[in-house]
């Protein structure tokens, strides 16, 4: 009888424990989401809602933004909880469907993003302006802007995005864009490459210093 016993309080010891550690792991989960806490970003900076990738890295991926944002700017180093993590890329479809947005900016520094990835802004339908000023962008995803009937302006400032890096309908729906990169040629290069994604540019030219 006393050895049921203690075979049965193992059991149950075993079983809380189990327990336990199931809530510890989803409750580690559910705080992996934070937005960028470094007020030299400004209002901009820390409506960004980013997600840990690696605590040991200290890499995070940017996810989405505060409902009320209206401005956002996607930082290289965002503050999480006290510490700087270095943000290395944005989900797919992070800011797909917000109709508050209307200025997004991507930080020059932010070396480590070098792609706007598949409809992260499809359906935003109030996006007016687009700075890319992070040099080492490479790709633009399939729909990454698709239905973004208000975009106006879209600045480019990386060289290494070629017609083959910017995916079917990326652009499709998009009208009266102005394109500028940082040569006039290069503009006109990647407004060429814009309508053969469904855009429509109605001008282009150089980023002015």
């Amino acid at each position: 009888m006393k050895k049921k016993f203690s075979l049965s309080m193992l059991l149950t010891a075993v079983a809380m424990v189990l327990i336990i550690a199931s809530g510890v792991k989803l409750q580690a989960k559910a705080t992996d989401y934070y937005y960028n806490e470094d007020y030299n970003n400004g209002d901009a900076g820390q409506a960004v809602k980013y997600a840990i990738t690696s605590y040991d890295d200290k890499t995070c991926q940017a996810i989405g933004c505060k409902s009320s944002a209206t401005s956002i700017t996607i930082v290289a180093y965002p503050v999480i909880n006290g510490e700087t993590y270095t943000c290395t890329s944005i989900a797919k479809n992070a800011f797909k469907g917000n109709k508050k947005l209307k200025t997004v900016k991507i930080s020059a520094s932010a070396s480590k993003i070098t792609t706007i990835p598949e409809g992260c802004f499809q359906n935003c339908t109030n996006l007016t302006t687009v700075y890319l000023d992070n040099t080492k962008l490479k790709s633009i995803g399939k729909k990454a802007f698709y239905n973004c009937k208000k975009l106006t302006t879209l600045s480019i400032k990386s060289t290494k995005i070629t017609k083959s890096n910017i995916k079917t309908n990326a652009f499709k729906n998009v009208s009266n864009l102005k394109v500028y990169g940082n040569t006039k040629a290069y503009a006109k290069k990647l407004a060429k490459w814009i309508a053969a994604r469904g855009g429509s540019v109605a001008t282009y030219a150089k980023i002015s210093s």
